[in-house]
């Protein structure tokens, strides 16, 4: 994942009352980046994107730990969006979870399944305690 133009990034307590923040951060930010022109469906699933992983990680991360934090990055340019979402909670690898079975699902458990229709790319990677799951969005 290369070198890309713009950059920001958000901190916050890995809780579900602070979904929506990292959520409208990831819109805001890049509907304002002036390196790249995003169309308003592109905003919307990169919205959804880090709605569904910040909740996953506020849900499961930190479940039976000390509450701890997540963090979003993002970067902008050469015709894409990378978000990188990290955490110090529980290792979790998505590759590990199968596409859902729609039949007789109660609601719930689709999360995954919908940053992988949304995504081009995912890369999941652990390392000194860290867990982050990259997201490209080509656009």
């Amino acid at each position: 994942m290369g070198r890309l133009a713009a950059r920001g990034s958000i901190e916050l307590p890995a809780s579900v009352q602070f979904v929506s923040v990292a959520a409208l951060f990831v819109r805001e930010f890049c509907a304002r980046c002036q390196e790249e022109a995003i169309r308003e469906d592109i905003l919307f699933n990169l919205e959804l994107i880090a709605s569904e992983l910040c909740t996953n990680i506020a849900v499961h991360a930190y479940r039976d730990r000390e509450p701890g934090a997540m963090r979003v990055d993002i970067r902008v340019g050469e015709g894409r969006v990378e978000l990188a979402f990290t955490d110090r909670g529980r290792r979790f690898d998505p590759a590990s979870v199968p596409e859902p079975d729609f039949q007789g699902m109660a609601v719930g458990g689709r999360g995954l399944y919908i940053v992988r229709q949304s995504a081009s790319r995912m890369e999941y990677s652990s390392r000194d305690g860290a867990n982050t799951l990259r997201v490209e969005v080509d656009l």
